[in-house]
């Protein structure tokens, strides 16, 4: 035999039980907070690329770059003063009897 105060209690606590509201699936929330986290780290990394992309090229082209601030495909092949004759050409240029600036 139970006691009123058991069956009280046990009155009550069916009572609360009843009127408790159904726990939807809790899964269904951590997977989704998972998911959103899971996008915005790759979002996050994504915009942290394209940042370093942004900053890196500027810097990448200016190193390239001379310090008259023409790359090395601009710059022209030779020097533009006029090379010293080679000891060979004025040996032949005596013997013809021709100075080499004529």
């Amino acid at each position: 035999m139970t006691s009123p105060f058991e069956e009280l209690i046990k009155s009550t606590l069916t009572n609360l039980a009843e009127e408790t509201p159904a726990v939807k699936d809790q899964m269904t929330r951590v997977e989704g907070r998972i998911a959103r986290r899971r996008k915005m780290t790759f979002a996050v990394a994504v915009a942290s690329v394209a940042v370093a992309g942004l900053i890196a090229t500027p810097l990448a082209v200016a190193s390239t770059q001379g310090s008259d601030g023409l790359s090395p495909a601009d710059k022209p092949a030779g020097s533009i003063h006029p090379s010293p004759i080679p000891t060979a050409v004025q040996a032949i240029l005596k013997s013809l009897g021709k100075t080499p600036l004529d």
